[in-house]
């Protein structure tokens, strides 16, 4: 039960966060690296080796190789993939989003690190502030912790660590605005 509880709460701080940090742009042609951006497969040791722009073919089977089962939550449509797996060690969730005509635009990672929520909130902000430098957007309040960088490669990383007890969720997300 508890387990099916966590599950439902990081679907649902996926929701919220894609909605929060939806882009009104449209898609640059710039490369993530171009902007010195931390990657995600920078910050999780075996994440799926996929670029920005890929297609969703070739992103599911990148996920595959990492030996993850993904699955499309809308069944007829080619728009996202979501994942379970282990993030820094961590067991978690995963979601690629996808634009048409621009390919892979979004990833979510969210985990349940029970009872080191703050230990890794604090060794993941440390590794985007090495990278990143000190991120432009801070919000504490009743629901999370948020920190957001924009960059000038037009993406935005959001990292945010959600106070309930019941659902102690630290998750990251990359979007291209």
């Amino acid at each position: 039960m508890r387990v099916r509880r966590k599950l439902v709460g990081l679907l649902l701080c996926v929701m919220c966060l894609s909605l929060s940090l939806q882009g009104t742009g449209s898609a640059s042609k710039l490369t993530a690296n171009e902007g010195g951006m931390l990657e995600p497969s920078e910050l999780f040791k075996d994440f799926p080796q996929i670029k920005w722009g890929m297609s969703f073919r070739d992103v599911k089977q990148a996920i595959e190789k990492t030996g993850a089962h993904p699955v499309r939550p809308l069944k007829d449509a080619e728009t996202e993939l979501v994942w379970l797996g282990t993030f820094d060690g961590i067991r978690g969730r995963a979601s690629a989003r996808f634009t048409e005509g621009a390919g892979l635009t979004e990833v979510v990672v969210g985990v349940f690190p029970e009872g080191r929520q703050g230990e890794v909130f604090a060794a993941w902000l440390k590794k985007l502030v090495e990278r990143q430098g000190a991120a432009q957007e801070e919000e504490d309040n009743s629901v999370a912790v948020s920190k957001v960088w924009r960059l000038k490669n037009r993406f935005a990383v959001e990292l945010r660590s959600v106070k309930d007890d019941e659902s102690p969720i630290v998750d990251v997300h990359w979007v291209k605005e």
